[in-house]
């Protein structure tokens, strides 16, 4: 049936550019990230490496679309074969093949990649329809349209940056081209001629094709891979299946990305749905591999030559800033300008100058308050089954629990809506509060709430306890702690009260989420850290020290 309506299609008669391959129209079509001027420079000039990467794999000097099913399945046949007795071997590779590029420390991220016929990560992938407007109640949540419509552009930029990069990553086999010569001395090109036609497809097969393809109405056998990144461990997961190496390493790319990527959506999961509803449709990602691939180049262009070694953080700064300073500088590193350039000069070295002032904490004396230890409450948490169970036991430690509903109607702090659990301090009774999302606050879902909430328990108790180690050490009268509201961000964490219980929050989410043992680690594990990344755009550098300050009393405390 495929095979029938690929003929049909490329039947047709039209052209890209000088290059004689016919396009579908649709294909060519600018979106809200890929402008006309954009599709004719960097899209024509990427169809064309496409096109000559094919013809070096695959040894022909023309290259007819007509026979893109049949050269790519015999040469996936053949991989398939020598592949069949080096499975481990090649597993690892495609990790640390990643993590070399990546610069990612031993042990900071967990792998579980295997190449497999069954690609089976736990979750399927979720698709969207396009949608033609914003519900007006999830609009009012944002500044103005204009504040949606600039978080949808950024979300689709970095969609293209991660799928770019990923996609580029289909010939990074050849970091390890003397290793897989000893396996077979075929495998490169077999590796080149898979993952480059299989490029072309995404120019020459409809946009239509591909949509019904990923829904699997062809069958599996079309989906190389998937993969999926879990954030419910103590340090981030990724699970990735293909059915070859070569897309392995594609997809490990892809999980890394998307790690990176968490913090560039809206904190708010109602506004996050609707940004990604908005930018994650379905048939968006073939655009993104057809052009995604220059706009990695561009960026990675935009980086000086000395700074190459810290892309990674450089990365993170860029995806964290707002939404409308990120789609003017990327507009600037697109276009190439000197201006885009100067800016990403003066990232780098912000970023060496923070690591520099990082390390230089370690002349500070002054104390801070240790919370208190939640250890056998977790424990005790294991045994309980009902919403009544989960209430004793919270006010034994001292904890009261409830619903969001509840919190918010007793006007003691204002809370956004939210996903799974959040907590806060009541100065007056001097008690933490955990407040679970109403849709979980019963007997079977509670648990689950807990378990899946952005920030484990033990760290949220933990951050609660020291603003009631605050009022106690202070008295309520000359206490600075004072409830603020969170959907303020700037005042939020900017307040007195708040600098050192985020800060120990987020030295306890290197340690368990990032695997942070040691301080000489400190100051590159923060580069990568959400929490500060949230704290630094919203701070003064003055407030941005004192974070600085007790960020390394903390891990001093709890590393030594």
């Amino acid at each position: 049936m495929l095979k029938n309506l690929l003929r049909e299609y490329l039947l047709k008669e039209e052209e890209f550019g000088e290059y004689g391959h016919w396009i579908p129209p649709e294909n060519k079509r600018p979106g809200n990230t890929y402008s006309d001027e954009f599709i004719q420079k960097l899209g024509s000039q990427q169809f064309k490496d496409i096109v000559d990467k094919v013809k070096k794999y695959t040894q022909r000097e023309d290259v007819d679309e007509r026979q893109l099913v049949s050269l790519s399945i015999s040469a996936f046949n053949k991989i398939k074969e020598i592949e069949d007795e080096h499975k481990p071997q090649l597993e690892k590779l495609a990790v640390d093949m990643a993590k070399y590029d990546f610069n990612i420390p031993e042990g900071k991220i967990e792998f579980d990649a295997k190449i497999s016929d069954d690609l089976d990560v736990g979750r399927e992938i979720e698709y969207f329809e396009k949608p033609e407007e914003i519900s007006p109640e999830i609009l009012s949540t944002f500044k103005n349209k204009e504040s949606f419509e600039s978080s949808v552009k950024k979300r689709r930029m970095v969609n293209a940056l991660t799928v770019g990069m990923a996609t580029k990553g289909h010939y990074m086999f050849h970091l390890a081209d003397k290793q897989l010569k000893k396996i077979h001395p075929d495998l490169i090109n077999l590796y080149g001629t898979t993952m480059s036609l299989a490029e072309l497809g995404y120019w020459v097969i409809p946009d239509e094709l591909h949509i019904r393809v990923g829904k699997g109405e062809f069958g599996p056998q079309l989906v190389g891979g998937k993969v999926r990144v879990d954030l419910s461990g103590k340090k981030p997961k990724i699970i990735a299946r293909a059915k070859i190496f070569s897309a392995l390493v594609h997809e490990v790319i892809k999980g890394i990305m998307e790690i990176m990527s968490i913090n560039s959506l809206p904190i708010n999961y109602e506004k996050s749905k609707e940004v990604k509803r908005h930018a994650d449709y379905m048939g968006v990602e073939s655009r993104d591999i057809r052009y995604g691939p220059k706009i990695w180049e561009k960026f990675i262009e935009s980086i000086p030559d000395d700074s190459l070694d810290i892309k990674s953080y450089i990365y993170s700064y860029v995806i964290n800033l707002r939404s409308n300073e990120f789609n003017k500088l990327m507009q600037e590193i697109i276009s190439g300008s000197s201006t885009g350039k100067e800016q990403m000069k003066r990232i780098a070295n912000e970023i060496k100058r923070r690591i520099t002032g990082i390390r230089e904490q370690k002349n500070i004396s002054e104390a801070v308050i240790m919370p208190d230890k939640f250890d056998k409450l977790e424990k005790e948490l294991e045994s309980t089954k009902t919403l009544n169970d989960h209430k004793q036991l919270f006010n034994k430690y001292g904890i009261d629990l409830m619903s969001f509903s509840e919190f918010n109607s007793k006007g003691i702090d204002y809370l956004p809506s939210m996903r799974f659990m959040h907590a806060a301090f009541d100065e007056k009774t001097q008690r933490t509060i955990i407040i679970i999302d109403d849709q979980y606050y019963n007997d079977s879902d509670i648990k689950y709430a807990i378990k899946n909430a952005p920030i484990d328990l033990e760290t949220t108790l933990s951050h609660e306890s020291v603003h009631s180690g605050q009022v106690s050490k202070w008295g309520s009268k000359k206490s600075p702690f004072k409830p603020q509201d969170i959907t303020k961000q700037k005042e939020y964490l900017s307040g007195k009260e708040e600098i050192m219980a985020i800060s120990n929050t987020i030295v306890k989410e290197l340690i368990k989420q990032q695997g942070l043992k040691n301080l000489s680690e400190l100051p590159e594990q923060l580069q990568i850290n959400d929490i500060y990344w949230q704290v630094k755009n919203n701070v003064e550098p003055q407030t941005l020290n004192r974070y600085k300050k007790y960020i390394y009393l903390y891990a001093e405390k709890y590393l030594n």
